[in-house]
């Protein structure tokens, strides 16, 4: 059984199909912000590989994913525990199993809480690299086929498994 800090009660519950709540009261501790467990802006990993995100942080805290991997999907586990000294610091661990090249986006993790006055969130852009598919799939609901009319402004959705891989937009007449 988990023990929780004497603070406050930890509770778990998943909220929509964006983001993983953990519900509790703050600590008392002294960090800047949520912090990931991976630094900096961007991480690749193969497809096939685990990927593994901490975020710790004072307060109750929520993951943001990208869409494609499923809350309900058993390739998805969180486990939240109390951590820091004293067990004062709210802790999850994000663990996806089987990577796949539309897993590739933005993880983050955030206080619940916008009543902060300090960083509220921490985000990495993760590559899932895939040599087989080197794009991530389009949603559903963006056409295959675009129209623009002369002089509009658009944005071309396309997204890659790797940093390294260039794209070249080219019209055909």
């Amino acid at each position: 059984m988990t023990s929780f800090p004497p603070t406050g009660i930890l509770l778990f519950t998943i909220v929509n199909a964006s983001f993983i709540v953990f519900l509790g009261s703050s600590s008392g501790s002294k960090l800047k912000g949520p912090e990931l467990s991976i630094k900096g802006a961007q991480h690749i990993i193969r497809a096939g590989q685990t990927l593994n995100l901490t975020c710790r942080g004072e307060m109750v805290h929520s993951w943001s994913l990208p869409e494609a991997p499923s809350k309900e999907s058993t390739r998805l586990k969180v486990i939240q525990y109390a951590c820091g000294r004293n067990g004062r610091q709210f802790c999850s661990s994000l663990t996806l199993s089987r990577a796949q090249a539309n897993d590739t986006g933005y993880y983050s993790c955030k206080y619940a809480s916008s009543a902060v006055k300090k960083k509220t969130e921490s985000t990495v852009y993760i590559f899932i690299n895939d040599t087989g598919s080197p794009f991530v799939e389009l949603h559903s609901n963006i056409p295959k086929i675009i129209h623009m009319t002369d002089g509009g402004e658009m944005i071309i959705p396309c997204r890659v498994t790797a940093p390294d891989i260039a794209v070249t937009l080219k019209k055909v007449s």
